[in-house]
């Protein structure tokens, strides 16, 4: 059982961190192109293309395990995951200059900034700050 919960944890923080980062990229290339428009668009097909990916990985997955063993899913999902690796690594991220008056910040910055917000708003939320640990409350 700890295998897998670990699998499904670590796969969650990895839709976290790609959904994210594909939005700023779709975002970013648009406004390259002029068209930020479509953004809502895009990320619609984006999302209609996925759920349509994912059933009909559902499906043809269940059709190779009833017919064969499940050991072949594996491989294709292996097989799949590095075609897939290979085309992320062809991609290149829009070089957008910032806006005036606008500086960069640090990504170490954003970890700190995302930690301090849930040590300070979401840990507090979730617990009672009389209960446990107040002092992380304040």
């Amino acid at each position: 059982f700890w295998h897998f919960a670990l699998v499904v944890f670590l796969a969650a923080i990895g839709k976290a961190f790609s959904s994210g980062t594909a939005n700023a990229l779709v975002y970013d290339s648009l406004k390259l192109a002029g068209q930020t428009e479509k953004f809502e668009k895009v990320l619609g097909r984006i999302g209609f293309f996925d759920r349509i990916g994912g059933l009909l990985a559902a499906l043809a997955g269940s059709f190779i395990a009833w017919n064969a063993n499940y050991e072949i899913n594996y491989y294709l999902s292996l097989v799949s995951t590095i075609i897939a690796m290979v085309i992320i690594l062809t991609l290149t991220e829009p070089n957008i200059s910032t806006e005036s008056g606008e500086e960069k910040v640090p990504y170490l910055s954003y970890i700190k900034q995302a930690f301090d917000f849930f040590f300070h708003k979401v840990y507090c939320f979730l617990w009672d700050s009389n209960f446990v640990l107040p002092h992380l409350c304040r």
